[in-house]
């Protein structure tokens, strides 16, 4: 699906900035990692992937506000972990491209 793992916190925030610049679709865990998705050009595609019981505006608000595409995707808690499959990740992925 030509996706790659990033680890923000290991790098700075100019080069955080560069590899979303160029980003046309970011799929992470719910979390600040993805407000950086206000350095995607208009029209990027944010996946987030949302404990459950937990529902993050921050995230719709700034996809609103850049003109980008957002779709939830809730994950299984199992022993008191958030878990989901790569089956059903891939599925969301897909799901998320072709909207």
């Amino acid at each position: 699906m030509g996706f790659a793992i990033f680890y923000p916190e290991q790098h700075d925030l100019l080069e955080q900035a560069r590899i979303f610049a160029n980003a046309r679709c970011v799929v992470g865990e719910d979390g600040s990692a993805l407000h950086s998705v206000i350095f995607t050009r208009p029209g990027a595609r944010l996946g987030v992937l949302m404990h459950p019981n937990r529902m993050n505006l921050w995230h719709a608000g700034i996809c609103d506000t850049m003109g980008h595409e957002i779709g939830y995707n809730q994950v299984e808690e199992q022993n008191g972990q958030a878990f989901a499959s790569p089956d059903r990740v891939q599925s969301f992925v897909s799901s998320l491209l072709a909207a």
